[in-house]
């Protein structure tokens, strides 16, 4: 099974998502190893692996409706700065829209432009909220 979607649910239109997800295929800068261009794909398929029912919550993953955006994929040898600032306008075209924006992949150097999006301009980032998962 290679799905396309998060937790193989059907995909909602952007204005109707609660989720607006955002695949990050990146690791140009990384570090140490490589693989987190694969992320998005291998967290999809692992979620087709998840109880979609929390019994503690009494919540129902499928009670919401998620939207998967185009990957924002680097081009042959572009520069880090300029795949960055495609990711921020991909973001910031989500954040339109009333759901919730993640992005899904890759490495650290993909926050920066993903919390700038999220706060529009703002001077000021003290009412973002970030959470990170890391693989390590």
């Amino acid at each position: 099974m290679n799905p396309t979607t998060l937790f193989a649910l059907p995909d909602s239109s952007p204005q109707d998502a609660d989720v607006l997800l955002l695949p990050l295929p990146y690791e140009q800068t990384a570090c140490y190893g490589k693989g987190t261009a694969r992320a998005p794909q291998a967290i999809w398929q692992a979620s087709t692996h998840v109880e979609l029912w929390d019994e503690e919550l009494d919540f129902d993953l499928d009670s919401l409706r998620f939207h998967t955006a185009p990957p924002v994929k680097p081009v042959g040898d572009e520069p880090a700065e300029k795949y960055l600032a495609r990711v921020q306008a991909a973001a910031e075209a989500l954040h339109q829209h009333p759901g919730l924006v993640v992005g899904v992949g890759g490495e650290h150097s993909l926050t920066p432009p993903l919390a700038e999006a999220a706060v529009g301009g703002a001077a000021s980032l003290a009412s973002l909220t970030v959470v990170q998962i890391d693989a390590h």
